[in-house]
């Protein structure tokens, strides 16, 4: 299960990147961290699997903010994202 929420909070955040620069990424990060960082402690299965995700996007965001800060990312784009492409590739091979 816990591959399904890595993968879809990824494909979300991919998703909402698309276009953004460094310092858009950033802002977007910090807000999703006030959000994380207000939630309680988890009380119910649904709240556990909420704060999950919220993890998950966090560490994408994060990875995406260190791939933006490299030359030659002005914009994130999923094209010329190496994870994205490596994703695609295995998928492929799986079919």
């Amino acid at each position: 299960m816990t591959e399904q929420w890595d993968d879809s909070a990824r494909r979300a955040v991919q998703k909402r990147a698309t276009g953004m620069n460094h310092a858009d990424a950033v802002a977007a990060e910090a807000g999703l961290r006030d959000v994380r960082q207000r939630q309680p402690k988890a009380y119910c299965l649904e709240s556990a699997w909420h704060q999950n995700y919220l993890d998950c996007e966090l560490a994408e965001w994060q990875r995406l903010i260190r791939l933006l800060s490299e030359d030659g990312f002005d914009v994130y784009l999923p094209d010329k994202d190496p994870a994205v492409r490596e994703r695609t590739h295995a998928n492929s091979k799986d079919e």
